[in-house]
């Protein structure tokens, strides 16, 4: 069986080309399943929908150190645990 999850993730770079380029090379490494190639990874595809600036709050927060998991999405049950979510708002 195949899924397509759609992920938010914060990332805390101020380039957007490296946003990119960060996201893309652990995705690259999980599609093709190790440095070599060796075997295939467990990602089959991905596609960018956006990349967008993070809120004030957050930025602020990622800036003094005192950002805490979830808090760029207080909405999403599920978060970066294994649980299955029905979605986030």
């Amino acid at each position: 069986m195949a899924y397509i999850a759609t992920v938010k993730i914060v990332v805390d770079e101020a380039n957007e080309a490296m946003v990119y380029d960060g996201i893309n090379e652990i995705l690259r490494e999980a599609q093709y399943g190790g440095p070599n190639g060796e075997f295939r990874g467990w990602i089959a595809d991905w596609a960018f929908w956006s990349v967008e600036p993070a809120s004030e709050e957050v930025e602020k927060s990622l800036a003094s150190g005192n950002y805490e998991e979830g808090e760029a999405f207080p909405d999403c049950p599920a978060r970066s645990t294994a649980e299955p979510s029905s979605g986030c708002s």
